[in-house]
């Protein structure tokens, strides 16, 4: 029965982190792709390459790409963000779903102890 419902819970859980990284690319595609936003990053790598003033005292580095790095992620690496969300969602997942199970077993045969022992109690 856990196995049937972790595999649900699972599913579900994957849909859903799948759906968002969709809704989050076609933001992405319609929104960083104008002219206004890479405008906008051209405009915040020219002020990274100006020199540190008496505010900070690290030196930012310029970036080298041309345009905004969520639209660069999502348009030529969302292949790679789906597999890596998925991998690190199972990674979580089925340690968790193991420690349930532990934890229900546990639970099950503890109270099967305790019935056996009041019965065996009762008895002599």
């Amino acid at each position: 029965m856990v196995t049937a419902a972790g595999l649900l819970v699972y599913l579900a859980v994957a849909g859903l982190l799948v759906g968002w990284l969709v809704q989050v690319r076609q933001w992405s595609l319609s929104n960083q792709a104008t002219d206004a936003a890479i405008a906008d990053w051209q405009q915040w790598r020219d002020e990274a390459a100006q020199p540190p003033s008496s505010q900070g005292s690290v030196a930012r580095r310029v970036p080298l790409s041309q345009e905004p790095p969520l639209l660069v992620l999502m348009r030529e690496h969302f292949a790679m963000s789906v597999v890596a969300t998925l991998f690190f969602w199972t990674a979580l997942f089925v340690p968790l779903l193991l420690m349930l199970r532990g934890v229900l077993r546990q639970a099950v045969t503890g109270s099967d102890k305790k019935t056996s022992r009041a019965s065996a109690g009762r008895s002599s």
